[in-house]
């Protein structure tokens, strides 16, 4: 049994003991917990970087060719646009396309704003 002069005095509420009650937590990181521990990786072969590389520059091709007909889509719209709104425009435009554009398939798109 606890002995009753340990107890803490009747009305001291929220009285506490300074003995510690297990080992001391450390500050900082857990020492060998995966957070802060760095993965070793195995060494690339020469073969293994080249194809990482192409990996890499085949995905950034593919990503600056899905900006440019983004970007082409963007000044396609404005261009139309402008020229609903500007009949002089709109010629100029139709020329210019007469011009440029030769497939067939192409113009065939192309005829209500050739018109």
């Amino acid at each position: 049994m606890a002995d009753p002069a340990d107890a803490p005095p009747e009305g001291a509420a929220g009285a506490f003991t300074l003995t510690p009650t297990g080992p001391r937590k450390r500050r900082g990181r857990p020492a060998g917990s995966k957070a802060g521990a760095r993965v070793e990786k195995k060494a690339e072969t020469p073969q293994q970087r080249i194809d990482r590389l192409r990996a890499e520059l085949q995905k950034a091709e593919e990503d600056k060719a899905a900006l440019e007909r983004r970007r082409e889509s963007v000044v396609g719209k404005a261009v139309l646009a402008h020229a609903r709104a500007h009949p002089d425009y709109h010629k100029q435009l139709a020329s210019l396309l007469r011009n440029e554009v030769k497939a067939k398939g192409d113009l065939a798109i192309l005829d209500e704003l050739l018109a």
